[in-house]
C-alpha cells in the first residue's frame, strides 16, 4: 500500500484498473448473487460474505496491484518463491523418510509438508518444479528436490498435470529440427520410464478410482440444474452436500463450487476473465514458466479447490500469475515507466 504514494505505480494501477473492466463487473456480480442466494436460502453466513469481500479484495491486490510492483524484477521475485517452495519440499522430504516434523506427521499415509494437505502440498511442489526447472545451475538440483516431493505426497492429479504440461509445452513454439526431436524423444522416454516407475509403486492407486468425485460430480449437476442463475451462495456447500449424504466441504472441483456457489452466468465471467490473461500472457511472451504455472493449477483445479481471487496459497499463486500475464499486454508502456523512475 505504502507504494501507491508512488504517483507512476498509482497511475499504472489506475491504467490497469481501467482496462480490467471485467473484474470490476465479476466483483459486483459477486456481492450481488450473495445476496440475492442469501436471501432465497438464507444459508450465507456474515464470515461468509466477509471472505466474499476478501476474495474481490484479493482480486484488486495480486491480480491488479502486486504485478505492477514486480513485474521489473520478476526473475528475482520468481527465484525466491522458488527457495520457500524448495523449503517446504524439503520438509516434506524429512516427513516421508522419517515420519514426523516438529510434530507434523503423515497424512492419510502420505507426506504432506507443514500447513499443508498432500493434494495441495503436491500441487505447491509442482508449481516449485515448473519454476525452477526453467533456471540454470542450483535451481535444476531445486527442481530434483521438489519432484521428489512431489512422489511423496502421493498427488496423482499434480503428477497427471505436470507430465502434461511439460510434454506440450516442450512442443510449444518449437522449430522441428534433428536437435528438437532428440530432446523430445528423451523426454517422452523419461515420462514413461516414471510413469511404468509409479505405476510399480502404485502412486496412481487405481483401485481407488476417483475416490467418490464421480459421485460428488453427478450430485453437483443435480445441485446447479435447481439454482443455475443465481447459485447458493459462499460457504453452503457443506450444507448441501450433507443434505445428500456426503461428508465433504466441497465437490473436489474448483469450477463445480464455484458454479454451485455463484451460479452460471458469474462463472462465465469468471473464466473470460482467466482466458483473457491466459492468452494476453501467451501473446506478449511473458515467461514461460508463468504460463506453464497457470495452465498446470487450471487443470489441477479440476480435482482441488484452486479459484482465482481465492484466499488459500494456491489460489493467491493462480491470481498473481494470471496479473502478472494480465500486465503484460501494457510491457513496453510499463517499462518506460520505470525507466523513467530510476532516471529521477
Amino acid at each position: 500500500m505504502i507504494n501507491l504514494n508512488d504517483n507512476k505505480i498509482f497511475s499504472l494501477y489506475v491504467r490497469n484498473f481501467k482496462k480490467s473492466i471485467e473484474v470490476n463487473i465479476l466483483s459486483i456480480t459477486l456481492v450481488f448473487v450473495t445476496l440475492i442466494s442469501s436471501i432465497k436460502y438464507g444459508m450465507v453466513t456474515f464470515p461468509g460474505l466477509v471472505k466474499v469481500l476478501g476474495t474481490i479484495l484479493s482480486l484488486y491486490i495480486f491480480y491488479l496491484f502486486i504485478p505492477i510492483i514486480i513485474y521489473n524484477d520478476l526473475d528475482n521475485k520468481i527465484k525466491k518463491l522458488v527457495n520457500i517452495t524448495t523449503f517446504f519440499s524439503l520438509i516434506a522430504i524429512f516427513i516421508a523418510i522419517k515420519g514426523d516434523f516438529l510434530g507434523y506427521t503423515l497424512r492419510y499415509q502420505r507426506s504432506a509438508s507443514i500447513f499443508f494437505d498432500p493434494n495441495y502440498f503436491g500441487t505447491i511442489a509442482s508449481i516449485g518444479f515448473i519454476l525452477s526447472i526453467n533456471h540454470r545451475g542450483k535451481y535444476k538440483i531445486y527442481a530434483l528436490i521438489n519432484l521428489l516431493a512431489l512422489y511423496f505426497s502421493g498427488s496423482r492429479a499434480a503428477m497427471i498435470a505436470l507430465f502434461f504440461v511439460m510434454l506440450t509445452f516442450f512442443l510449444y513454439n518449437q522449430k522441428i529440427n534433428f536437435k528438437v526431436i532428440l530432446k523430445l524423444l528423451l523426454l517422452v522416454l523419461s515420462i514413461v520410464f516414471l510413469i511404468l516407475f509409479l505405476w510399480n509403486k502404485d502412486f496412481f492407486r487405481i483401485y481407488q478410482g476417483l475416490n467418490s468425485r464421480d459421485k460428488l460430480w453427478i450430485a453437483s449437476f443435480k445441485m446447479i440444474s435447481n439454482e443455475p442463475i443465481w447459485g447458493y451462495g459462499y460457504g453452503t456447500l457443506t450444507k448441501l452436500l450433507n443434505s445428500y449424504g456426503f461428508q465433504w466441504a466441497s465437490f473436489h472441483n474448483s469450477y463445480l463450487d464455484y458454479i454451485t456457489m455463484y451460479g452460471i452466468p458469474t462463472w462465465i465471467i469468471y473464466m473470460l476473465i482467466i482466458f483473457k490473461a491466459t492468452l494476453l500472457g501467451i501473446k506478449n511472451k511473458i515467461p514461460k514458466e508463468i504460463t506453464e504455472s497457470i495452465i498446470f493449477l487450471l487443470i489441477v483445479a479440476n480435482s482441488i479447490s484452486i479459484n482465482l481471487g481465492g484466499l488459500g496459497a494456491l489460489s493467491l499463486l493462480l491470481t498473481l500469475f494470471l496479473g502478472l500475464s494480465n500486465i503484460s499486454s501494457y510491457r513496453d508502456a510499463y517499462e518506460l515507466n520505470i525507466k523513467k523512475q530510476k532516471n529521477c
